[in-house]
């Protein structure tokens, strides 16, 4: 999505999704007043703008035969998303799922999503969540946040039958400010969800995506059910995200693992910044 005018101002909350960017450039200042919201998050279903970039590294996982599902790793792009835990059965676990590593920022691109858990010996695994969105705002005078800018990632989905591995938390996408000043008062947040439960029988939760109303806390993973299936790894704010938890295994039935927290994404300011806000990741 492009959008040019001589002076823009945004004064209440827009959800923006679809394939492409958001890129917004102004003749002159660029201001997102103070209760507005730019939301190119991915949450419950929406998937942000740009978001799942093509670009992203593929995920795997761990092996399933006889064994409960390995929980699927998060989302890598600004830092890596957390691994996804091995399950286990009559006290032998299985393999863990490495996260792909962090991603260079070369152009304007959505996160990355994190992967599915592995299926178990019923075949049935938590999905991994969305990345989140990209925005991009360029003026040659001024850009001024006093609301919220989101391109946060969604949380994984816990697995959907017994012994299943719950999904990866998806990363944190992008967030670029390119004025010759900067001023931030508000939030800009872009931290990865967190990774999903899994199950032993079918009672697990998915991970929390992160939320504007706490953006330094981490979003966390979802409950492994009863203790006996893997928690989910918390998403990612600044530094990589957490693995997930390990599937039970003391117990002779099959026990699925958590899947791994999302990865932080990128948040770029360009010019003379002024920044009293809360900025998760930090600018760079």
């Amino acid at each position: 999505m492009r959008v040019a005018a001589a002076s823009i101002t945004f004064t209440g909350p827009i959800t923006i999704t679809g394939t492409r960017e958001l890129v917004v450039f102004s003749q002159t200042d660029i201001v997102v007043a103070t209760g507005a919201v730019l939301d190119a998050s991915s949450h419950g279903g929406t998937v942000g703008a740009a978001a799942d970039d093509m670009a992203c590294s593929a995920g795997g996982v761990g092996s399933t035969s006889g064994i409960g599902g390995t929980g699927g790793p998060g989302g890598s792009f600004g830092t890596q998303g957390g691994d996804g835990a091995p399950g286990g059965s009559s006290n032998v676990a299985g393999s863990t799922a490495t996260a792909p590593a962090a991603v260079a920022l070369t152009e304007v691109r959505g996160g990355c999503p994190g992967y599915a858990g592995g299926g178990g010996t019923m075949g049935i695994s938590g999905s991994g969540g969305h990345g989140g969105g990209a925005v991009y705002l360029l003026a040659p005078g001024s850009i001024t946040v006093g609301g919220a800018i989101n391109a946060s990632g969604d949380g994984g989905r816990p697995a959907s039958n017994t012994d299943g591995g719950g999904g990866g938390g998806g990363s944190g996408g992008l967030i670029v400010l390119d004025a010759t000043n900067v001023a931030v008062s508000g939030i800009l947040l872009a931290t990865g969800g967190g990774g999903g439960g899994a199950n032993a029988s079918n009672t697990a939760s998915p991970g929390d995506p992160p939320s504007l109303s706490s953006p330094t806390t981490a979003a966390a993973g979802g409950t492994g059910e009863a203790s006996v299936g893997g928690h989910g790894g918390d998403g990612a704010t600044t530094a990589a995200g957490q693995p997930g938890q390990a599937g039970f295994v003391g117990f002779t039935y099959t026990t699925g693992g958590g899947g791994g927290g999302g990865g932080a994404g990128h948040i770029r300011i360009y010019g003379t910044p002024n920044v009293n806000g809360i900025v998760v990741p930090g600018a760079q």
